[in-house]
């Protein structure tokens, strides 16, 4: 029995000083990760009424239609890694299975668009940024009327793009 108790306790030693040296001698842990380029695009209204054309937008006197917007400031917002930074850029088509709008007619402000504009089958450039987060603020819609507009529903779809440079 002693000689069993010896040869556990001898065993458990030489684990143990193993063990011990082991310890002692720092090991290096390396560590890799790769990040790609990434952009996210995140617009938070994704439907807007305009209300109704009803004939109370024509002002005889002027000869002039009064535009319909839902009167609400709304935002488009980019979030980049890209050192290059983003260009954030907007177009519009008519919906199928709606009375087709006058795009020229159907306009946006905000921001770098800086007044109304039309024409939105034609790209134009919203924002640009760098690298972080980038938003374009104070976005407006807006359906300038005329006689033209047959009696139907209407629907515009607008395409926000984000691209990285």
């Amino acid at each position: 029995m002693k000689r069993l108790f010896i040869s556990i306790l001898v065993v458990a030693v030489a684990v143990s000083v193993g063990v011990a040296v082991w310890a002692s001698n720092p090991q290096d842990v390396r560590v890799n990760w790769h990040t790609n380029s990434w952009i996210i695009l995140y617009v938070p209204d994704q439907s807007i009424e305009l209300g109704t054309i009803d004939g109370s937008q024509y002002n005889p006197a002027s000869e002039t239609w009064t535009p319909i917007t839902d009167g609400s400031d709304h935002s488009a917002y980019v979030i980049t890694n890209n050192a290059a930074g983003f260009t954030l850029s907007v177009s519009a088509a008519n919906a199928a299975g709606y009375v087709a709008a006058d795009l020229s007619r159907f306009q946006m402000v905000g921001g770098n668009l800086g007044t109304w504009t039309g024409n939105l089958n034609n790209t134009q450039i919203l924002s640009g940024s760098s690298v972080g987060v980038g938003r374009a603020t104070n976005i407006n819609y807006q359906y300038v009327p005329s006689w033209d507009d047959a009696a139907g529903d209407y629907r515009v779809i607008v395409t926000y793009t984000a691209t990285a440079q």
